[in-house]
């Protein structure tokens, strides 16, 4: 075999070896967008905080609720979150 017949032997192959990966990427690409698990995770832990907010506010008396500062509904926010994102 010739120098040149080889040289286009090696770079049909390595053209289809690129092409595996290039599709092979793409399909995984493809996977964790269609998966996203940032997405579900965030989801999770906002309808959680919501909830456990909600339960806070069902529960309070209407008057304290609307007595209450902001310092005091942001430590109630930061508890929620870090209760939540502690959950399993």
């Amino acid at each position: 075999m010739n120098t040149h017949a080889r040289r286009a032997v090696t770079v049909r192959l390595g053209y289809s070896v690129a092409v595996k990966w290039c599709v092979a990427l793409a399909c995984m690409a493809y996977a964790y967008d269609a998966l996203d698990p940032a997405a579900t995770a965030r989801a999770r832990l906002d309808g959680c905080v919501k909830e456990s907010l909600g339960q806070r506010g069902n529960a309070a008396d209407a008057a304290v609720a609307t007595a209450a500062s902001k310092e005091d509904r942001e430590q109630a926010f930061s508890a929620a979150v870090y209760a939540c994102s502690t959950q399993p």
